[in-house]
């Protein structure tokens, strides 16, 4: 070995520059995995916390205009009709349509927020506290406006139209969902669906919650 280097005297300082390369490349590799883990760390504690206040906006909205649930169950039509005929100014009756309006861009803002980001949130906690339980109240809680939007096929993204796809359809009807809608060139829930029930029927489920002792013309 000696030898070696004797005959071959730029061995050893070659030896050396890559033993040093070698221990810079993986003390660099180590250096970008802890940045990474750190990063991720900040990017994860960063998001819960813009999903909490977003949250937060709903029921600080809740706490001054309580009328949202009462317009909520009651919405059709008409009311957004009122929400765009104020003229120049807004009345007193036209008023509240207006804030309860606000008050679905801030829900669909929420679900949004949630649903575009469930790959970042934690598994559980997206299943059990966002997706079963958060989102779906949202959503259910305003589904007859929400419900206008789906029908139009516009206005609402396809983050909200995939969830409440996936909540209305069992998962053995997904292939049979995606043939349809290839077929009909449909992107979101297609309106003659509108009587087919799944898990969750967001109508069903919506009149339970908003009206406990059923509607009054039911």
């Amino acid at each position: 070995m000696l030898d070696l280097f004797r005959q071959n005297p730029t061995l050893w300082p070659a030896l050396v520059t890559g033993g040093v390369t070698f221990v810079a490349a993986v003390a660099a590799f180590f250096i970008g995995l802890i940045n990474y883990i750190h990063n991720r760390r900040e990017s994860s504690a960063g998001l819960h916390k813009e999903i909490t206040e977003s949250h937060n906006k709903l029921a600080e909205f809740q706490k001054t205009h309580p009328e949202v649930f009462r317009i909520g169950r009651e919405w059709n039509s008409e009311c957004m009709a009122r929400v765009y005929s104020h003229g120049g100014s807004i009345d007193n009756n036209n008023e509240k349509y207006v804030h309860y309006y606000c008050y679905v861009e801030q829900c669909v803002n929420y679900c949004n927020l949630v649903l575009s980001h469930r790959k970042d949130i934690k598994k559980s906690s997206y299943l059990r506290h966002h997706r079963d339980n958060l989102v779906k109240q949202v959503i259910t809680e305003n589904y007859p406006i929400i419900s206008n939007y789906l029908t139009e096929k516009k206005y609402l993204s396809p983050f909200v139209r995939d969830f409440v796809d996936e909540m209305t359809f069992p998962r053995e009807s997904r292939i049979h969902r995606v043939q349809l809608l290839a077929k009909e060139r449909f992107t979101c829930l297609p309106a003659s669906w509108a009587n087919r029930c799944g898990p969750w029927n967001f109508e069903i489920e919506h009149t339970k919650m908003c009206w406990p002792g059923g509607k009054p013309d039911a």
